[in-house]
Order: C-alpha cells, then sequence, then structure tokens
C-alpha cells in the first residue's frame, strides 16, 4: 500500500468509447496521488488496445490488464489485489 494513493479500477468488456470516457473523468481529478487499473474482461473488439493506449500515454498512473471473461465482479478483484492504494 502506498500512502494516500487512491486506486481506481475500471472493468471493461466491450466498451472502447466509454472506456477513454470514464479513464478521463478520473484523470480530470485533482487529487493526487492516483492510480487507474483498466481490466479488459475478455473483450472481442479494440478495447484492449484502447486500455494500452491509455496506459501509453499516462504511464506512470494507467496500467491495463487482460483477462478472460468472467464478468464484472471478478474483473474487479483480479484488480484488487494489483491495486497499491
Amino acid at each position: 500500500m502506498t500512502p494516500g494513493l487512491v486506486s481506481t479500477i475500471i472493468p471493461v468488456f466491450n466498451r472502447p468509447a466509454q472506456l477513454r470516457e470514464a479513464a478521463q473523468s478520473v484523470l480530470d481529478q485533482d487529487y493526487r496521488p492516483i492510480e487507474v487499473i483498466v481490466v479488459d474482461d475478455g473483450s472481442t473488439d479494440d478495447t484492449f488496445a484502447t486500455a494500452q493506449a491509455l496506459a501509453s500515454a499516462h504511464p506512470e498512473i494507467v496500467r491495463a490488464v487482460t483477462k478472460s471473461n468472467g464478468g464484472p465482479g471478478l474483473a474487479r478483484e483480479h484488480c484488487r489485489v494489483l491495486a497499491q492504494g
């Protein structure tokens, strides 16, 4: 755990446009330090590529991970163990 760090987990499945909006909403917040963990839940479109682009654009804040489709609860749990905040 990192003191003061706020972790945001964004589970996503086949929603690249909504992913960009959700991530931008978190990035626009004034509070720091933050981390954003995007977990692609086995999307069949370009959602994971969008997540990777966000991670490349904000490498100090955004991480992109992927897993086989299991639903939002399992996706959140997958990232909970990765979160540092």
